[in-house]
């Protein structure tokens, strides 16, 4: 498996770049997807297609799944949080002042700089609207702890908005 990636890492890094474009998403993809690679090295079928010659195919049915189901942890954490356009918040707000609509973009491009952890902390909790009860229970993290981090969070963006 890892000569397999080895010999076949510019072409799983042109996959990636197909479906994201030349972006750090695409490399986060290319990293999540060769971990689910790695995590069925010992599948008979992904064992079956590497030694066939089809280890590519296998690869790029993992990057699909990633990026086009809604409900995977990689298009939630990652492609759902991607920046919304200009245009885009003014048709979805109508109304809103303009400075508003560009702070809003401001805090989409700092979160999505973010380390995928907090980016997936403020997504539950901001954008799901997550308890923290209820986001202890799904990450079995203590409360306490998730309240500091999203309060680091919040004064991360915070400071990073107040800066520029």
């Amino acid at each position: 498996m890892d000569r397999f990636i080895t010999i076949h890492f510019n072409d799983m890094m042109d996959v990636c770049q197909a479906y994201l474009g030349n972006t750090h998403e695409a490399d986060d993809l290319l990293q999540e997807a060769a971990i689910r690679l790695l995590n069925n090295r010992n599948n008979p079928k992904t064992k079956e297609a590497i030694q066939k010659g089809h280890g590519m195919y296998q690869f790029c049915g993992i990057v699909r799944m990633m990026v086009t189901r809604k409900g995977d942890k990689f298009n939630k954490t990652y492609l759902q949080r991607r920046k919304v356009l200009h245009h885009d918040y003014i048709q979805a707000n109508q109304g809103l002042p303009s400075e508003d609509i560009e702070r809003l973009n401001l805090v989409d491009d700092i979160v999505s700089e973010l380390r995928w952890y907090k980016k997936e902390l403020w997504r539950l909790y901001f954008d799901e609207r997550y308890s923290f009860t209820k986001l202890s229970e799904e990450t079995r993290i203590a409360r306490d702890t998730l309240y500091r981090d999203i309060k680091e969070i919040k004064e991360e963006v915070r400071q990073k908005v107040k800066d520029k």
